[in-house]
């Protein structure tokens, strides 16, 4: 229960009754154990722990922050990249270090974005400042693309309940 109360405090959680608390308390036990298994099974390649999500179970996760379900739009085969696999890639391979230019990195920030499900937007418009800092080694300024832009203007997308990558990539191009 001790790790509990660190966890409560760390993410300043408050249950509105005794009762909920008892059974966040069940909830999180609940996670601990499978977050040791998940440890287990991963020989070391992965490192998973204690987050500000513990105390929900995956329902209530998957119904708070992941898309619902919806079928994804069609993708015409003109829209499908080829790539030439006799091109040699690295055996590994890791942004912080491999994606500096001038002592300054590719990676963005990390966000939160809280109880909006907006990943896809999130992470196209992340990974296309990173992909312009490393063409032209510099960002325009901290916060170049607007990541609410593309939440709020990308009509192929349905907006904090969800959308897709692929899709918020051909909004930022035809928005600019």
């Amino acid at each position: 229960e001790t790790q509990f109360e660190a966890y409560k405090i760390k993410f300043a959680k408050k249950y509105k009754s005794v009762d909920e608390e008892s059974m966040r308390l069940k909830i999180f036990r609940q996670n601990l154990r499978r977050v040791a298994k998940m440890n287990l099974n991963t020989k070391g390649r992965n490192n998973f722990g204690v987050t500000q999500f513990s105390d929900l179970t995956p329902s209530e996760f998957s119904h708070l922050y992941l898309m619902p379900h919806r079928p994804k739009p069609d993708i015409k085969p003109e829209q499908v990249l080829q790539f030439n696999s006799s091109v040699q890639v690295p055996s590994s391979w890791d942004w912080r270090t491999d994606g500096l230019r001038g002592g300054v990195s590719a990676i963005t920030a990390v966000y939160n974005q809280g109880q909006c499900g907006s990943c896809w937007a999130f992470s196209a418009t992340e990974e296309t400042e990173s992909m312009e800092f490393l063409q032209n080694s510099q960002l325009a300024s901290p916060h170049h693309l607007s990541m609410q832009q593309v939440v709020d203007c990308d009509t192929q997308a349905y907006g904090c309940d969800g959308g897709w990558t692929y899709i918020a990539y051909e909004y930022i191009m035809s928005a600019g």
